[in-house]
């Protein structure tokens, strides 16, 4: 059955987005994301990397990036609470390993579903629910507290499926997860430095093919897509806090071509470096 990869963009620097699905689905996908669903109204099957599990309102589903996944709806309206993560933002976090466990690192008898006699449920729920309400209310500060409830809302998933044992134990697993560890954290203290595929393969102890793979299975993207935003990152707080010409601000953001910066700065910000500036000081 054919699928399709969808991608999402994370704009104004908030690392996830919640939105409400209604619409009957008709193919197979996946994202460049990780999914956390609530099940708010109806009932429906939920195919999720081959596997099939009931949709019944206040279900709570676990979806990877790279589970191709499905809702089917039964006779009556069907709603899902889509809760998405960019990846990016959770490996750079203090507890980015516990949190992506539920994902990727997952025991034999895993299940995608939580259902509501799961010991922390309602606390999840209260979270996917309190995240809605933020945003849709937006009062002062309604990032930093949304941004908390998704915190905790992981670190909640992180405690069901390590309490319930659905969390790999193997030395294999963990010797991968580490690898990539390492070569994120070499990379953010590297990145302004001319870096090759064959240096970092080094830093991870694996080949450069494995490495590729890997990365893009954990985070969605391609190895050097994650350095190139790193770089973007960078520029855009050099940008923030600095006068510095736009041209030097590239340089020593680690980019050898300015017009090739300004290039994927327009692309990630929607504008150019100069009017991201202006913004700042308007």
């Amino acid at each position: 059955m054919q699928y399709t990869q969808e991608e999402f963009r994370f704009s104004g620097g908030l690392p996830w987005r919640l939105f409400r699905v209604t619409e009957k689905q008709k193919q197979l996908h996946c994202h460049n994301c990780l999914e956390l669903n609530l099940a708010e109204k109806g009932t429906g099957t939920y195919i999720i990397g081959g596997k099939l599990y009931p949709i019944r309102p206040g279900d709570i589903f676990v979806i990877n990036n790279s589970e191709r996944h499905l809702a089917l709806h039964d006779d009556e309206e069907l709603t899902l609470s889509v809760l998405i993560f960019d990846t990016d933002s959770i490996w750079k976090d203090r507890h980015g390993k516990e949190y992506l466990k539920p994902f990727f690192h997952r025991a034999e008898t895993f299940s995608n579903r939580i259902t509501s006699s799961a010991r922390d449920y309602q606390a999840m729920r209260e979270c996917f629910e309190r995240i809605g309400q933020e945003e849709k209310e937006r009062r002062i500060g309604w990032e930093l507290v949304t941004e908390t409830e998704a915190h905790l809302l992981l670190a909640l998933l992180y405690r069901c499926y390590h309490e319930n044992q659905e969390i790999e134990k193997t030395e294999d697993g963990m010797s991968r997860f580490g690898r990539l560890e390492a070569v994120l954290t070499y990379i953010d203290s590297h990145f302004t430095e001319p870096l090759t595929l064959d240096q970092l393969a080094k830093e991870a102890a694996v080949s450069r093919n494995y490495l590729c793979k890997c990365f893009r299975e954990a985070t969605g993207q391609t190895l050097f897509a994650y350095i190139e935003q790193t770089r973007i990152q960078y520029a855009a707080y050099l940008l923030q806090t600095t006068e510095e010409p736009v041209a030097r601000i590239a340089v020593e953001s680690g980019f050898e071509s300015v017009s090739y910066f300004n290039r994927l700065f327009r692309r990630q910000y929607e504008m150019s470096p100069g009017q991201f500036r202006r913004g700042r000081n308007a």
